[in-house]
């Protein structure tokens, strides 16, 4: 340290002081310092270990307070990062887009589960924001061919990085309302797998959720009066574009569990489960389209 400036290791410090006065983000200050340090400077918290007496240049040190700035703000770390992993891969991320949960990891993991043996599958899915459920299916079971429909004209732009990302070319972009299914011939099934994760939180809860969900488009939040606004309509829709044997697999708020599946058997899907995350909380709806 030389003429009062903070060394690397200093400013780190002081960021992750800085972050740790948000109640929102406490005990995670660390980490989330350390991200948004390595974004700035490119170092490893190894690297850090091995150069933090080195001084950062004025730019450095401005871009990274900055970013500590707009974190304190409530702006998400995902969206300041830019990206963010789900299963394993890198899906870029920002205003506009759903941000990817590990909670939906689980979707993922019951339709690989499904998929397993199945040779050249069609999966659809809706509501694919930044296209982490199909383009990982696609990844993991390297001979499906993917479709996802996406409406949110922010969104779309990330869904098409992604696939450029993850170097995917197996999944199909389709723009349109997955509720009033654009006529597309990549649309006409049948699929094997139809999946979701579409907005699921009842309209009144919105102004309740943390300010760093609220930083993210409602319109991938907001799932109507009750939060089953798109669970009356997708169970009827993926019926009617399965093949026999298929497998509906949507995401579900944690206290949606009995009525999703209410809705799934009667759109007239059998074997309907209900399957908790790695929380225990209510998570993901199964059916299958037996004939």
């Amino acid at each position: 340290m030389t003429n009062g400036k903070l060394t690397l290791e200093q400013l780190y410090r002081q960021g992750r002081k800085t972050l740790a006065q948000s109640p929102s983000i406490g005990e995670d200050a660390g980490f989330e310092a350390l991200l948004l340090f390595q974004k700035v400077f490119h170092l490893s918290r190894e690297e850090l270990l091995l150069q933090g007496n080195h001084l950062p240049s004025p730019a450095q040190e401005q871009e990274y307070a900055a970013l500590l700035e707009k974190r304190l703000a409530g702006e998400p770390l995902q969206y300041l990062l830019g990206e963010w992993e789900f299963f394993g891969y890198p899906f870029a991320v920002g205003p506009g887009v759903l941000i990817p949960r590990p909670e939906t990891e689980l979707l993922v993991e019951l339709v690989l589960e499904h998929l397993s043996g199945t040779t050249a599958p069609k999966v659809l899915d809706l509501c694919s924001g930044t296209g982490c459920i199909p383009i990982t299916i696609a990844m993991e079971h390297p001979d499906t061919v993917c479709v996802g429909v996406e409406l949110s004209e922010e969104a779309l732009p990330y869904f098409r990085r992604n696939l450029e990302l993850n170097h995917c070319d197996r999944v199909t972009i389709i723009p349109g309302d997955v509720l009033h299914l654009p006529a597309h011939p990549e649309l006409t099934g049948p699929f094997h797998v139809v999946t979701s994760n579409p907005p699921y939180i009842a309209r009144k809860e919105l102004p309740q959720l943390q300010k760093e969900v609220l930083r993210e488009p409602q319109m991938a939040l907001d799932g109507g009066d009750d939060g089953l606004l798109f669970y009356r309509r997708l169970p009827e829709i993926a019926f009617s574009l399965l093949a026999p044997g298929g497998l509906l697999a949507m995401e579900i708020g944690e206290d949606q569990g009995d009525a999703v599946a209410a809705l799934t058997r009667q759109a007239g899907f059998q074997q309907v489960k209900v399957h908790q995350d790695p929380a225990g909380h209510d998570r993901v709806v199964t059916g299958l389209f037996l004939v």
